[in-house]
């Protein structure tokens, strides 16, 4: 099963493709099964056949997290236990081994990848990388000058200017 989506709106279901002049220019489309459609032009379809953004098909990995929701392809995951900070990452296709990795980005920029099926009953989804584009980068950037820890008020001085006005000018 695949999803995709189309304005705001996800679909789920088959995937047909069409070949265009290049890569570039193929289309895609959910055949969606809770859409069904039979009219003078599809009499025999059963199915809508919905135009998605090629980017945003993802594949069903065919396992679920903790909660029992499907995990797709590009999925954000929440990982908690041990009681240590959560971890986040997003699920993608390892074309090398032929599985389902779990890919985070550790705080020095770079990725770590672990097989999908370790973090089984541990991950909830959170979200995704199409609909949260750039999730991943923010939770491990560096802290900018104004979240970092608040320094401690200063006790009010002087006014060193009109100290040294009054030393000028004696009265």
């Amino acid at each position: 099963m695949y999803r995709g989506k189309n304005g705001n709106t996800w679909y789920y279901g088959a995937l047909l493709r069409v070949k265009g002049e290049t890569q570039e220019k193929d289309r895609f489309f959910i055949s969606d099964t809770n859409n069904v459609i039979a009219n003078e032009f599809y009499p025999y379809c059963g199915f809508a056949n919905i135009p998605v953004y090629a980017k945003s098909v993802g594949e069903s990995t065919g396992l679920t997290d903790k909660n029992g929701r499907i995990i797709y392809e590009n999925d954000l995951i929440r990982i908690d236990e041990n009681n240590e900070p959560p971890v986040f990452g997003s699920v993608v296709w390892n074309h090398l081994v032929g599985s389902w990795w779990f890919e985070t980005i550790n705080t020095n920029g770079k990725t770590d990848s672990i097989p999908l099926a370790k973090i089984l009953f541990t991950g909830t989804i959170v979200g995704n990388t199409i609909d949260n584009p750039g999730f991943l980068p923010v939770l491990f950037a560096p802290l900018s000058p104004m979240e970092k820890e608040p320094q401690q008020p200063q006790q009010p001085t002087a006014n060193k200017t009109e100290t040294k006005l009054q030393d000028k000018h004696p009265k």
